[in-house]
């Protein structure tokens, strides 16, 4: 499993715009699908998908609530076995 922390309390899609959702749990290829910033969380969400597609898991979620996160109560998982490709907040 692959750890990130960032400032955000999730990947979200349609950052800073009136459609912002917060993803939630994300498969590998339904996350890739979609625009993120290049200098920000565009990387994040690269590297988990490169470890989801090799098998793995990975978490993106908020530094200052790590505890939280590894409990799954916030932040975001991609994984490959999530049957909707993606899960809204």
């Amino acid at each position: 499993m692959l750890v990130m922390l960032t400032d955000g309390y999730f990947v979200s899609e349609g950052w800073g715009t009136s459609e912002q959702r917060g993803i939630l749990t994300a498969s590998p290829e339904a996350i890739s699908r979609l625009a993120f910033a290049e200098g920000s969380m565009k990387p994040k969400v690269d590297a988990a998908v490169r470890v989801a597609r090799a098998g793995g898991r990975a978490l993106i979620g908020p530094l200052e609530r790590l505890g939280d996160l590894l409990d799954r109560n916030i932040g975001t998982k991609i994984r490959p076995d999530v049957p909707d490709g993606i899960v809204y907040v």
